[in-house]
């Protein structure tokens, strides 16, 4: 998924291109203090700005602000890796413990929120093992913000819900009937506790992006699926082994009509526990109901072909013996050929990047995920590949000049 800033939403984006130093304690991972050799990348608009030496993000507009943060950790064992993000140094959101363990490590986690900031607040995050064990967040690691002009839902867990559904039976998220705490942030867009369901109040083109960490009665996969109206939109799967909490991130874009209503929703082998940190946003990409000039969101319908060694495209037909996509959003200002997986936009500008891969059925080691503009990589980070736990995803969020 792709769409254009224009003029009218604040933003900034982070990504780091070296890997921090080893620690068993609670650290701030965009702190250059706890790196020996710090070197990122970053882009912002001018009330956003970004202290390295503190490891701080400040606003200077307030406003409602999407959250993005994804990175690989590696540790030295096994433990659990727990993420927070601070404002003023308050814990304003935090995941459950994740898996880690060092034989299959980088893993990659994705955490998103939105946040209510006002002007001179400062942004920080950190991550912390739950026990004696270091952990080191790798190169690739990123932060993405971007400010609401809109309507936006956001619904999150602050403590574990309750298990729910059984074999085939699926269950919508943040239903009150499966217990947990569920924290909302909304502005002209509704959340029915009974049913987990958010109704938009105007009819708008929206961002869906939905987090799920997640614990399971039974080993298996794990399907993570994103409704409208009543209807599955398109669904993601992961695997759980003994290798638990698993977090699963999807987006894309979807045009929902004032009063449809959205959900996100799992189904598993047994039952499922949502953890603490699991979350969906419904965030308006619109200034007020205009959208941008440019944006373009798809998904791909089968699986491709077995990917050779080397350099692959992702979004490249000739890697699939029969392609075909869905179209979320009819694409606005960007041009996609499927012949060579590639976008041109047609003005210049600030474009918020979302890309989500599956990977599955792959010798185990580690495959490094890169964006490129034309033939120079702009972004790129390390995903590990276990033969036992695909499929796998990744979640790549930046904001690039292009």
């Amino acid at each position: 998924m792709v769409h254009s800033l224009t003029n009218y939403h604040s933003y900034f984006s982070l990504h780091t291109t070296a890997d921090s130093n080893a620690s068993a304690s609670e650290y701030n991972i965009f702190d250059e203090d706890n790196y020996s050799s710090y070197a990122s990348t970053s882009i912002a608009s001018p009330d956003i700005s970004y202290d390295s030496a503190a490891g701080r993000v400040t606003f200077h507009s307030a406003g409602i602000y999407l959250a993005v943060i994804d990175t690989p950790v590696t540790v030295n064992g096994q433990c659990g890796v727990t993420a927070k993000i601070k404002i003023n140094g308050t814990a304003v959101y935090t995941s459950n413990n994740l898996f880690a363990i060092s034989s299959a490590d980088p893993f990659t986690y994705s955490f998103q929120t939105l946040l209510d900031v006002s002007a001179g607040d400062y942004l920080e995050v950190t991550i912390v093992t739950n026990n004696a064990k270091t952990a080191i967040v790798e190169n690739g690691t990123s932060l993405v913000l971007l400010k609401s002009n809109g309507d936006y839902g956001n619904l999150q867990y602050t403590a574990d819900a309750n298990a729910a559904g059984s074999g085939p039976a699926e269950f919508a998220l943040y239903d009150s009937d499966n217990g947990g705490t569920v924290q909302s942030t909304l502005n002209n867009v509704s959340f029915a506790a009974a049913t987990g369901l958010l109704t938009p109040t105007n009819t708008r083109t929206f961002l869906m992006l939905s987090s799920l960490i997640v614990e399971a009665g039974t080993n298996g996969e794990v399907v993570h699926k994103l409704y409208a109206n009543g209807s599955s939109l398109d669904d993601m799967a992961g695997l759980i082994t003994s290798y638990e909490p698993l977090e699963l991130t999807y987006g894309f874009l979807k045009s929902l009509t004032g009063g449809q209503t959205a959900s996100a929703r799992a189904i598993g082998a047994g039952t499922l526990t949502a953890q603490k940190g699991t979350s969906f946003t419904l965030f308006d990409i619109s200034n007020k109901g205009t959208d941008p000039g440019a944006f373009l969101s798809f998904t791909c319908n089968a699986d491709s072909d077995d990917l050779a060694d080397g350099d692959d495209i992702c979004f490249d037909s000739n890697k699939w013996t029969s392609y075909a996509k869905t179209d979320r959003v009819t694409a606005t200002g960007i041009t996609y050929t499927a012949d060579g997986g590639t976008f041109v936009v047609e003005n210049p500008g600030k474009y918020f990047i979302l890309w989500q891969l599956m990977l599955g059925t792959a010798d185990t080691g580690t495959r490094t995920i890169s964006v490129k503009n034309g033939a120079t990589t702009i972004y790129s980070a390390p995903m590990h590949m276990h033969s036992n736990l695909d499929p796998m995803e990744k979640t790549t969020c930046l904001i690039v000049d292009a």
